[in-house]
């Protein structure tokens, strides 16, 4: 079929709404198939300008407005917030201020329209920084509200010698670190400070431990069992004097350890004051004995009764073998231990042949060394000196000292004077 207006061939079928050529309505000419025909046309037509026409610009359209609603609902909440944060709708913020120097902490609050209070809190770290504040940062509060800013402080040492010892616990203990509280004897007033390990105004970290030493009245203690050494020092510890005896060990008794003490264990004393002891020591009461007996043969007798030497005589049971002397004379045996090297002036050699004797009874005290010091006094009878020296008699005290090998034998006898008495010489 032909177009009635151009000619153009439209071919057989359903026909177009209008000529493709010269556009003209060709609907009266289909008839009803026609306009059906026209109708699909049209419905495609537009189909296809949906496609490529003004309805595809459309969503873009929409996306771009969408984007400026958001924009400017982004702007508006920003607006709100920062508003709602200084303070324009009333409250205000809190500002973040830890870790501020004090100084400047406060004055960026007090910048902001708060008030400021400050309290401190001992810390290691360096002093003068906030540690923390309250409200928190961020929070909202009330123009004119007080934030509380903490602020650290150094741990120092406190002045507390010569305080009690719950004072000077307490004023540590404030510091935050630990405390350890020794006693000693001592003539203060008993539960005060004597000293402490931390000078006063150190700084301290709060892992030092402080240790204080407190005064307590000199106690005796129970030294009954003890060695010699280890009750000494106990008793000396104390701020006491320790006075050492010896006795012959009782049955069960170890040698060296006390024996008794004449105060009671527990018994508070005065600061210096003595307490004796007596130690069990066979060999101490063996060498005294032995000593008072080598001193009787020195000074209980004629050194020359019977043309003899009873001095060297008697010596010689209690000589060392060391010394050599076994085979030697009963004088050369007084003569070498006792006389030793003192000799009387010209014209008064008989003085070491003085008949002498002791007066009361010798103190003598040994050691467990084997040293043995004794102390008496003598009683010279002149006589022997001739006739003008018949009623002369004279005394003097003199101090002698003894020494003894391991088997308690004598080793040395030793006499300032030697065996004569003492006197002043006229020429």
């Amino acid at each position: 079929m032909e177009c009635p207006h151009c000619g153009r061939e439209l071919g057989e079928g359903m026909l177009p709404a209008r000529c493709p050529r010269c556009g003209a309505n060709l609907g009266d000419i289909a008839g009803d198939e026609g306009e059906r025909g026209a109708k699909a046309a049209s419905t495609s037509r537009s189909a296809v300008e949906g496609l490529v026409g003004n309805a595809g610009v459309q969503p873009r359209r929409h996306f771009r407005f969408l984007v400026a609603i958001l924009i400017v609902a982004l702007s508006v909440a920003g607006f709100v917030f920062i508003g709602y944060k200084s303070g324009l709708w009333g409250d205000l913020s809190v500002p973040d201020v830890v870790g501020w120097r004090a100084e400047r902490a406060q004055s960026e609050v007090e910048s902001k329209g708060l008030s400021v209070k400050t309290t401190e809190q001992k810390d290691d770290g360096q002093a003068g920084f906030v540690l923390s504040e309250s409200p928190s940062a961020g929070s909202m509060v009330a123009r004119d509200a007080t934030v509380t800013l903490t602020v650290s402080v150094s741990r120092v040492m406190p002045d507390v010698v010569g305080k009690s010892e719950a004072d000077a616990r307490s004023l540590v203990e404030a510091e935050g670190v630990t405390v350890n509280v020794t006693e000693q004897a001592s003539d203060q007033q008993a539960g005060t400070v004597i000293s402490a390990d931390h000078d006063a105004s150190a700084t301290l970290v709060s892992t030092d431990v402080v240790d204080l030493v407190v005064a307590r009245a000199p106690t005796v203690p129970d030294c009954v069992g003890k060695t010699e050494a280890d009750a000494t020092k106990a008793i000396t510890d104390e701020g006491l004097v320790a006075n050492i005896t010896y006795a012959t060990a009782t049955s069960g008794q170890a040698e060296g350890t006390v024996m008794s003490m004449d105060v009671s264990a527990g018994t508070t004393l005065a600061l210096g004051q003595t307490v004796n002891l007596t130690v069990a020591n066979d060999r101490i009461k063996r060498l005294e004995d032995t000593s008072t007996q080598i001193l009787i043969v020195v000074y209980s007798c004629d050194p020359i009764a019977n043309g003899g030497y009873p001095v060297g005589a008697g010596l010689r049971q209690y000589l060392s073998d060391s010394l050599g002397l076994s085979s030697a004379s009963d004088q050369e045996i007084w003569e070498k231990v006792v006389k030793g090297s003192h000799t009387a002036p010209t014209g008064a050699e008989n003085l070491g042949n003085l008949v002498r004797s002791i007066v009361g009874t010798p103190e003598v005290k040994a050691s467990s060394d084997g040293t043995v010091t004794a102390t008496l006094t003598v009683s010279w009878d002149w006589s022997r000196l001739g006739e003008k020296y018949a009623n002369v008699t004279s005394q003097d005290t003199r101090t002698v000292t003894m020494t003894f090998d391991d088997s308690d034998k004598l080793l040395t006898f030793t006499d300032d004077n030697g065996d004569m008495p003492t006197y002043t010489y006229a020429q």
